[in-house]
């Protein structure tokens, strides 16, 4: 048998939820997955409630929206000035917590689909947890980033406060250059392997990080005594010779142990 739902007990359960939310710091100790279902389902609950809050908070929470828009489209003419050959278009509220502006697909910019602010409110109460809700003591907000999809990045917390536009507009170049260095550094070994395959060398590719990949062989040592083979030392040395004269910003290191020897390739940043 269906039960009626009663709207005003549900309203009443879901603002009693939303007035019980803590500040964002939370997210902190989760791993991205959960703090962004975290975030879901925190907007879910206040967007569901807004009408039912006392005017004077919903007139907080719209002022900061008003100044997060703000911000943002002057990040927006920011962005637009200094790359003039890209559009990004005008911030949009999203729910009554989330300020998107996004950016046109292009090759400058597709490390980076959007940029975000969110807000959350922390809610003054007359006691407990549980009581009503009579105004906002201050309203946090995150900046993210958004990358093509769908995934979210969060780039900075603030306390209390929304950020000015310069400290938005560093903070979102900032990112996007050492994306792009990170972009560049994987290229490098990309090229880095294919001069390698050219050599007819034995060496194989044995690791690789964020800046640096290496190579290595033990053909010519002697796993018995544990000693690198002469000819896997001369041949790191003819490949680390190779290398400096085909890519100016290498660190090439060649590193022996027990029979194993390996050449270190790291990309200078």
């Amino acid at each position: 048998m269906n039960r009626r739902i009663n709207k005003r007990a549900l309203a009443n359960k879901l603002l009693k939820v939303a007035s019980s939310l803590v500040a964002p710091s939370v997210l902190d100790g989760m791993n991205k997955q959960k703090a962004r279902r975290y975030v879901n389902n925190a907007r879910t609950i206040v967007s569901f409630t807004f009408n039912k809050l006392p005017e004077e908070v919903q007139k907080e929470i719209k002022n900061s929206q008003k100044k997060a828009i703000q911000v943002l489209n002057q990040v927006r003419s920011k962005l637009n000035r200094e790359f003039p050959e890209k559009k990004f278009k005008k911030p949009v509220l999203d729910g009554t917590d989330k300020i998107v502006i996004n950016a046109d697909d292009s090759a400058e910019w597709k490390v980076i689909s959007g940029i975000e602010i969110s807000l959350y409110p922390i809610f003054e109460r007359e006691g407990g947890s549980s009581s009503p809700i009579i105004g906002v003591n201050k309203i946090d907000t995150i900046l993210y980033l958004n990358f093509p999809g769908n995934n979210y990045e969060k780039l900075k917390y603030f306390d209390g406060n929304i950020p000015s536009s310069s400290k938005v507009f560093s903070l979102v170049m900032a990112e996007k250059n050492r994306m792009q260095k990170t972009e560049s550094l994987t290229l490098d070994k990309k090229a880095i392997r294919q001069f390698m395959n050219q050599q007819r060398t034995w060496f194989e590719e044995d690791d690789e990080s964020e800046n640096s990949i290496s190579f290595i062989s033990r053909e010519y040592g002697d796993i018995g005594s544990e000693t690198a083979g002469v000819k896997d030392i001369k041949e790191s040395k003819r490949l680390q010779k190779l290398l400096r004269n085909e890519f100016v910003d290498l660190k090439i290191v060649i590193e022996v142990v027990d029979e194993w020897v390996e050449l270190i390739i790291t990309v200078k940043g």
